[in-house]
């Protein structure tokens, strides 16, 4: 404040100074200046009072009065205003006044920490500005990963201030000398098995863990000849066990000496007897891929020689130990191999009973060295049960029947060879002969047996054919039982089965005739052929009459219609008694009930019915076979059958008057008003007065446009046309009457 004062009083006494020499001057006829001042931005004066001067005192820089216009704000530095004695006045910002706002979290990098602003997004913005900037603070560190052999260790140290984080590295440890050795007890080594020697870590003891190289050299070889490879054959070896360096361990060799030692085999053979006294084989023992050979040589080639001398060879011999105490050896008598029949093709097909050209056996066998037993033919029966007979002589076999045999030859046992037997088995077989069969004709089942149907009657052709070197010992036509044989198609064969039963049956059969085999004599039977015992064929008339006293007893289900047996003499098959029946189910003629539950047709009734409308019964048979009948039409044309029920009157029957008269055609037209007409009836003429005027017989009836099927005319028919076999007297008016 005394500096401001002090400043403030050198200003006005200067000034008074230049005054006092302006006015000195003026009067000196010099400028006289005036008490004005005149500025510029940098300067000020004083100007000459004297009309047309320009003349000025110095210009001198301002000199400028400071105070606060603006006080600093956040984001704003103070602005202060400055005035000059000459009334000049100016501005000017105070740098670096502004304020900021820091935030408290520390910001840290490896150079140091600081606070950093966090208003600089406000207006007027700014970058980023640091506070209270110091470089860290670290205490002692920490050790997060202790040094180790070859393993770097490392410590970490923190800021004590802001919490920064730095590490630095420990040095690793230095590695330790080892030797490898062998596991306690442990042997190397092994006797020869074809595998190559295992050697691995598990039989060293090797520090660290470490996984040992192995080198293999034949013991006393250079050690130029190591190789990877493990040795397998038998020998003495060095191995050279090395490990590499580790970070704990450093690297190590060693040298170990081992054997494979040979396998020992031995020899126990016995050798059958082969005329040879020099043995070979290869040992029991041999490996898969070895090759080595055994040789035996005997003191003979005969059984029980002892043992001179032997030896091993081959390449793989050296691998293999054989000593003499293991040798055993014992030439044994031989099976006698390759010994058959050598015309055993002869037998193979074997021979007819009473053959006389069976060969003896022979065989193609060479002997080799000696000592065989005896040589013999033996011949033999198979019996019962598998068991063979006792030997027999070749004629014996000739005499036999038939069987299976069987022929050797044998030789009996040896110095050399065991006993020795071939063989071929044959047989004896029965004699072929032929036999064909007669056709049979079938029939339409009349109730009786078929006839003419034994051996005897069938037999066409029977016989033997003659067969070089064979003798017949019997008769081949005589020999064995004769027989029929029959069945229904498609049925089991049968023979002596009741024909009554089998052979009177409508059906198709099969037949043959044979006969049964003899111990000389084969079976024969004939080709098969088939005949046929049609249905009986009942056949529909083209139409039936019936009348009301007809009676259902099944509540008009079935009617029965007629009955044709010899009593009736209407006879159609021999002895039985065969009834037509409708059914009426099916038919659908009118009834009605009368007492007792008994039905009978409604008369003056015609419909058309067809085939399957009707049924036979077999009256006088328990449980007759139904299939031995079959009802037919008369012609395949006519499907239908009319029936007709006629009233039953005991008065005549009677016509209307007659109303038109064809004589040419016979033929009269009326209705029929009492009972009804039949064709083949005689019938009365009687004219209109009622006299008798003739008689006629009606040989046909039309009713509705067409002849009546059953031949009756009834009153339901309405017109009808009559032709009569006589019209004579017939005139218009007239009646006719049943006679």
């Amino acid at each position: 404040m005394k500096r401001k004062s002090l400043l403030t009083i050198l200003t006005i006494a200067m000034v008074f100074v230049l005054s006092l020499s302006v006015l000195t001057a003026c009067n000196e006829n010099k400028h006289e200046f005036s008490t004005e001042w005149k500025f510029d931005e940098k300067t000020h004066w004083h100007e000459c009072t004297t009309k047309n001067h320009t003349d000025t005192t110095e210009k001198t820089p301002h000199v400028f009065t400071w105070t606060e216009k603006t006080p600093a704000g956040v984001h704003t530095d103070k602005v202060e205003k400055g005035v000059c004695e000459c009334g000049y006045e100016t501005e000017r910002t105070i740098s670096d006044t502004a304020t900021h706002v820091y935030g408290e979290e520390w910001k840290k990098d490896a150079t140091g920490h600081w606070h950093e602003s966090t208003c600089d997004a406000k207006a007027p913005t700014h970058d980023v500005m640091k506070s209270d900037f110091a470089a860290h603070t670290f205490g002692e560190g920490e050790v997060t990963k202790p040094a180790d052999y070859g393993v770097v260790g490392e410590k970490k140290f923190t800021c004590t201030v802001c919490g920064y984080e730095k590490t630095e590295p420990i040095d690793a440890l230095g590695a330790k000398d080892n030797e490898i050795a062998l596991v306690a007890g442990k042997t190397l080594g092994k006797e020869y098995d074809g595998e190559v020697v295992s050697i691995t870590k598990d039989d060293f003891v090797i520090n660290g863990n470490r996984e040992p190289a192995f080198m293999f050299k034949a013991n006393g070889a250079d050690d130029n000849t190591y190789t990877a490879t493990a040795p397998k054959k038998a020998g003495e070896y060095t191995v050279k066990v090395s490990v590499e360096a580790t970070a704990e361990w450093k690297a190590a060799t060693n040298t170990f000496d081992f054997a494979i030692t040979p396998m020992v085999i031995g020899v126990d053979w016995e050798h059958p007897y082969n005329n040879k006294n020099v043995l070979s084989g290869e040992p029991a023992e041999l490996l898969a891929g070895d090759e080595a050979m055994i040789t035996v040589t005997m003191e003979s080639a005969n059984v029980g020689a002892a043992v001179q001398s032997f030896e091993i060879t081959g390449k793989d011999a050296g691998n293999y130990s054989l000593a003499r105490k293991d040798v055993n050896v014992a030439i044994v008598k031989a099976d006698i191999e390759g010994f058959t029949i050598s015309n055993a093709a002869a037998f193979e097909k074997g021979f007819y009973v009473g053959a006389t050209n069976i060969p003896n056996p022979t065989t193609n066998y060479a002997e080799i060295g000696t000592g065989y037993g005896a040589k013999t033919i033996v011949w033999e029966m198979q019996l019962e049960g598998g068991v063979w007979s006792r030997n027999l002589t070749k004629e014996e076999v000739l005499q036999s029947k038939t069987g299976t045999f069987r022929v050797h030859i044998k030789y009996a046992e040896g110095d050399n060879y065991n006993f020795g037997d071939a063989s071929v088995m044959f047989t004896l077989n029965v004699k072929p002969r032929s036999l064909t069969v007669n056709n049979f004709e079938g029939k339409m089942y009349d109730g009786k047996q078929v006839t003419n149907f034994t051996f005897n009657d069938l037999v066409k052709k029977f016989g033997a054919t003659t067969l070089d070197g064979v003798e017949n010992f019997t008769s081949a036509f005589d020999s064995g039982e004769k027989y029929v044989e029959f069945r229904e198609v498609g049925g089991e064969w049968g023979r002596n089965l009741s024909v009554a039963n089998v052979l009177t049956n409508a059906g198709e059969y099969e037949y043959r005739i044979g006969v049964t085999a003899t111990d000389e004599w084969a079976a024969v039977v004939s080709e098969e052929k088939t005949f046929t015992i049609k249905p009986y064929e009942f056949v529909l008339e083209l139409g039936y009459g019936q009348n009301q006293n007809n009676a259902s007893h099944d509540g008009g289900k079935t009617f029965f219609l007629r009955v044709f047996y010899q009593a009736n003499g209407n006879e159609l098959i021999e002895g039985q008694k065969i009834e037509l029946w409708l059914d009426n189910e099916k038919a659908g003629l009118e009834t009605r009930e009368g007492s007792n539950s008994v039905y009978n047709f409604v008369p003056d009734r015609k419909k058309i019915v067809s085939k399957d409308c009707f049924f036979l019964k077999i009256g006088n048979i328990a449980y007759p076979v139904m299939e031995n009948y079959k009802i037919v039409t008369k012609s395949p044309s006519v499907t239908t059958v009319e029936i007709t029920v006629v009233n039953y009157t005991t008065e005549k029957s009677t016509s209307g008057p007659i109303q038109i008269v064809e004589a040419a055609e016979k033929r009269i037209y009326a209705t029929v008003e009492k009972g009804y007409f039949k064709v083949g009836q005689t019938v009365e003429v009687y004219n209109s007065a009622g006299a008798k005027v003739g008689e006629a017989t009606i040989t046909e009836i039309s009713a509705g446009g067409t002849t009546s099927a059953s031949g009756f005319a009834i009153p339901s028919d309405g017109r009808v046309i009559i032709v009569l076999d006589n019209v004579s007297n017939v005139t218009l008016g007239c009646k006719i009457v049943a006679k």
